[in-house]
């Protein structure tokens, strides 16, 4: 049971965008030249030559941590767990010719109790499990015939495995509380039996963590290899909560996708620009842009279509959505004023690509029920004065609308 609960746990985007790496030309022809035979064939030697490997007479709290998700896992290979010294908190998990390895620094020993090294050797032993080292992404990132689009296409992928293996640690230790005193304390590099962090203290960096990313608009964040600290916090919260905060009944069955798998797929988007262009996803670092321009054309004749708000949740979520309404019907100038008051708020400039998703996105809900009256056009070049597109720009942009209607 225990293990079926670790397999099915998987995010179904983790799966999805492996699937899409595996079935993309380009990558899928690198991915074939990489040797990591070349980096398995000594990787045990260096092991026992630089570190300490865990047995029972040597590291016995960590060896009984170790031995107890490695034994619920399932993983047919023989595994083995080292210690090397290293002031940071920090752990890995490789293959070797033979073994799978689980490496944990010293300062992970040192700092972390029993419980939360079994979130941290479960978060390791999960990327061994869902075939995460089947793709060596360092050695991949590191041949140059790869573009930046399939780069991102990586390292998308790699933030979304790190979310499926989060969710083996956190069931592994069976508590978000000791997963979040884990991550906490790897992010913050404290210690100590008594610091214990609340997992909604934790989740709500997220929320002051988005304002400024929202604030600063787009980033190169697509280049970290994992999802920041509070975002894989809000994930496995989402996971715990559509859990009913157990993991004693059933998980979806593989290939079903989690009932919070959408929201997280949605913070993950945050960081991955391909996600951002891709048809009918919402774009969270622009939404509240989309929203009110999307809600001023929408309005501009006294009522949003059903079509229109259709479109709308096509861009922006259906919450968000609701929210707005809850405190009442705006007016079309109410939401131009709100528009307004957003791009005052940035601290950068628009890029050229961001006014492009903000344009094609408010004409796709413009045109949604087959015409665009004057009145919406009107609106639409007044969103896009703000921007700083003359109105013979917008102009241009209603003809080529017009044209494919």
């Amino acid at each position: 049971m225990f293990a079926k609960q670790l397999s099915d746990s998987r995010f179904s985007g983790d799966q999805e965008l492996l699937s899409r790496l595996q079935n993309t030309p380009e990558i899928a022809s690198e991915l074939a030249q990489v040797d990591p035979q070349r980096y398995q064939v000594s990787l045990r030697t260096h092991l026992l030559s630089s570190a300490v490997r865990v047995e029972s007479s040597l590291l016995p709290s960590i060896n009984m941590a170790f031995n107890g998700v490695r034994e619920r896992s399932n993983i047919s290979e023989p595994m083995e767990a080292y210690v090397y010294e290293a002031p940071a908190i920090n752990a890995f998990v490789a293959r070797g010719r033979k073994h799978v390895f689980v490496v944990l620094s010293s300062a992970a020993v040192t700092h972390l109790s029993e419980e939360e090294l079994g979130f941290v050797i479960g978060h390791e032993i999960g990327h061994a499990m869902f075939g995460h080292l089947d793709v060596p992404t360092k050695l991949l990132l590191g041949r140059r015939s790869l573009n930046a689009s399939h780069r991102m296409q990586i390292m998308a992928w790699q933030r979304s495995a790190e979310i499926s293996a989060d969710r083996c640690g956190l069931i592994c230790c069976g508590s978000l509380q000791i997963a979040a005193n884990a991550m906490f304390k790897t992010l913050s590099g404290l210690g100590g039996t008594d610091l214990k962090v609340q997992p909604s203290d934790f989740t709500r960096q997220w929320d002051h963590l988005l304002e400024e990313v929202l604030s600063v608009g787009d980033g190169d964040y697509w280049e970290m290899t994992h999802p920041f600290p509070p975002l894989r916090m809000k994930a496995m919260s989402l996971y715990w909560d559509s859990n009913g905060k157990e993991f004693g009944g059933e998980l979806p069955s593989p290939g079903v996708r989690h009932p919070s798998d959408l929201g997280v797929a949605r913070l993950l988007a945050m960081m991955d620009p391909l996600a951002r262009d891709s048809s009918g996803s919402a774009d969270p670092v622009l939404e509240k842009f989309l929203l009110w321009g999307g809600l001023c054309l929408g309005l501009a004749d006294g009522e949003l279509r059903v079509s229109e708000e259709t479109q709308l949740e096509k861009l922006v979520s259906k919450e968000v959505v609701a929210n707005v309404f809850a405190a009442g019907v705006p007016t079309a100038e109410d939401c131009l004023e709100q528009f307004s008051d957003l791009i005052t708020d940035r601290t950068t400039k628009m890029s050229a690509l961001e006014i492009h998703r903000i344009m094609a996105g408010l004409l796709e809900v413009a045109a949604s029920d087959g015409c665009i009256s004057d009145i919406e056009e009107h609106c639409f070049k007044a969103i896009g004065r703000i921007l700083g597109i003359p109105d013979e720009g917008g102009e241009l942009l209603l003809v080529k609308c017009r044209e494919r209607m």
